[in-house]
C-alpha cells in the first residue's frame, strides 16, 4: 500500500488528560487507561517535523486547560508555524464532572487560531473525527501552498525520501526511511495508521508526550514518556 503523504502527529498536553488513551482509541479502537509517566523534558526532536498536533486538556481539570497556554507557547517556539492544532477537551463522558465550559475551549480555540472538539478517549466520541479532521487541514493547507509536509519530512530526516510514481502522481515511499528516523527520535507511545481520505491516501505518524512546560527543565535531547 502507497501513500501520498507522510503526515507526523504530536499529542501534548498534561499528565493524566488522556493522550495515549486518545491515540488507542484511535489506533486500535480500545480504551485503556495508562499510567502516570515518570518526569522527563520533552524534546526538540519530538517536536520536529510535525505537520499535525492535538492539544488535549482534561474537561474535568481546570488546571489542565490553564495549561493550555504553555503548551501551545512551546509547541510554536519548536514547530512550523504553519503546523495544524486540534484543541481537544477530552472526558466529554464525565460531562457532570465537568470543570470547563465548552464555550471556554471554543473561545481559546478562536483567540489562537485553533480548531476545537470536545471527545471522549473512553467512548471513543468524537475521537476518529478529531484526527480525520485535522488531516483534512493539513492537506487542504498543502492544496492551497500554505504548507510544504514534503519539506518539512526532509529537513526532519535531513535526507529526502525516496520518490515513486503511480496513477495518482508522486508519492512517498514513506517506511524507507522517515519511519525509521520517527522511531528513533520521538518520544513516548507511537504508532501509524493510514486514512483513506479521498482522493489521497494517507498515512499518520502519531507520538503521544507529556509533562507541562511550565513545570519541567527546559528543552533537551532527552527522550519523553507517555501517560
Amino acid at each position: 500500500m502507497s501513500y501520498a503523504y507522510l503526515f507526523k502527529y504530536i499529542i501534548i498536553g498534561d499528565t493524566g488528560v488522556g493522550k495515549s488513551c486518545l491515540l488507542l482509541q484511535f489506533t486500535d479502537k480500545r480504551f485503556q487507561p495508562a499510567g502516570q509517566e515518570s518526569f522527563r523534558s520533552i524534546t526538540r526532536s519530538y517536536y520536529r517535523g510535525a505537520a499535525g498536533a492535538l492539544l488535549v486538556y482534561d474537561i474535568t481539570r481546570r488546571e489542565t486547560f490553564n495549561h493550555l497556554a504553555s503548551w501551545l507557547e512551546d509547541a510554536r517556539q519548536h514547530t512550523n508555524p504553519n503546523m495544524t492544532i486540534m484543541l481537544i477537551g477530552n472526558k466529554c463522558d464525565l460531562a457532570h464532572r465537568r470543570a470547563v465550559s465548552t464555550e471556554e475551549g471554543e473561545q481559546f480555540a478562536k483567540e489562537h487560531g485553533l480548531i476545537f472538539m470536545e471527545a471522549s478517549a473512553k467512548t471513543a466520541q468524537n475521537v476518529e473525527e478529531a484526527f480525520t479532521r485535522t488531516a483534512a487541514t493539513i492537506y487542504k493547507k498543502i492544496q492551497d501552498g500554505v504548507f510544504d509536509v514534503s519539506n518539512e519530512t526532509r529537513k526532519t530526516s535531513r535526507r529526502k525520501l525516496q520518490m515513486s510514481n503511480d496513477v495518482t502522481g508522486a508519492h512517498f515511499n514513506v517506511f524507507s526511511c522517515a519511519q525509521q528516523f520517527f522511531d528513533a527520535t520521538a518520544g513516548g507511545r507511537q504508532a501509524h495508521v493510514s486514512l483513506d481520505m479521498k482522493p489521497t491516501p494517507i498515512c499518520v505518524f502519531i507520538t503521544a508526550a507529556s509533562n507541562c512546560p511550565t513545570t519541567s527543565a527546559p528543552l533537551t535531547e532527552t527522550v519523553a514518556d507517555a501517560d
